[in-house]
């Protein structure tokens, strides 16, 4: 179940992994470089994990109380520089898309979500 990441009802303390990936992303996202690149290529492939589905839940939260989209925007809007490849870069990209789309699956033209 994709809502492990965001909550553990049965434990007595749950913990919001989801938050930790849109922050760790933000961060990479300002540190271009190679090293970063890879990184963020492996979580943003775990973040669209936790979206496909859809996970309704997963999209409401990444949405409304993170800074996803705007890390992603700046993240397409980026440049390549230093020692960034630009196979890499591109792939990253595709998967910043997809996981735009996987935002949206499922929801309606009147969802928070798709207003956000």
């Amino acid at each position: 179940n994709q809502d492990i990441m965001r909550e553990q009802s049965f434990n007595l303390v749950t913990y919001n992994l989801l938050d930790d990936f849109a922050n760790y992303l933000k961060c990479l996202v300002r540190l271009p470089c190679r090293t970063s690149t890879v990184a963020a290529i492996r979580l943003s492939a775990t973040i669209l994990e936790v979206l496909q589905g859809p996970c309704s839940g997963n999209q409401a939260h990444f949405t409304l109380n993170t800074e996803l989209l705007e890390t992603l925007n700046r993240l397409n809007r980026s440049k390549i520089i230093r020692d960034c490849l630009e196979g890499e870069e591109i792939d990253l990209k595709k998967t910043s898309i997809d996981i735009l789309q996987a935002l949206l699956e499922g929801q309606g033209d009147k969802s928070v979500v798709f207003e956000k």
